[in-house]
C-alpha cells in the first residue's frame, strides 16, 4: 500500500508481481481498500492504474465507516482529477 499511497505504478506492480498469490487490490483489512488508500493520499495515477488496468470496484465502500474511495477523497479534500484544472474554471 505505501506504493499506491506514494503514487509509484511502477513500485506497486513490481511488488504485486512478485506477491501476486495473496495480494489483491480489493482487499480491506480494515483501512480501506488500495483505491481508498490512493484516494486518502491523492495518487491520482495510483487510482487510474487500480481503476483501468487493475478493475477495481469504484464504488467498493470500507469495513469500518462504509466510506467509499470518492468520499475518502472528498473528505481530504483531493479534487486534482476533476476536469483537469482541480475543478476551477480559468478566467
Amino acid at each position: 500500500m505505501d506504493a499506491i499511497r506514494a503514487d509509484d505504478v511502477a513500485r506497486a506492480r513490481a511488488i504485486e508481481a512478485v506477491d501476486a498469490p495473496w495480494w489483491s487490490p480489493s482487499l480491506d483489512r480494515g483501512a480501506g481498500a488500495a483505491l481508498h488508500a490512493a484516494a486518502d493520499a491523492g495518487a491520482l495515477a495510483s487510482a487510474r492504474y487500480l481503476l483501468d488496468v487493475r478493475r477495481v470496484p469504484v464504488n467498493q465502500r470500507d469495513a469500518v465507516e462504509g466510506a467509499t474511495p470518492l468520499h475518502r477523497a472528498a473528505a481530504a479534500a483531493h479534487d486534482k482529477g476533476v476536469g483537469g484544472d482541480g475543478g476551477r474554471e480559468r478566467a
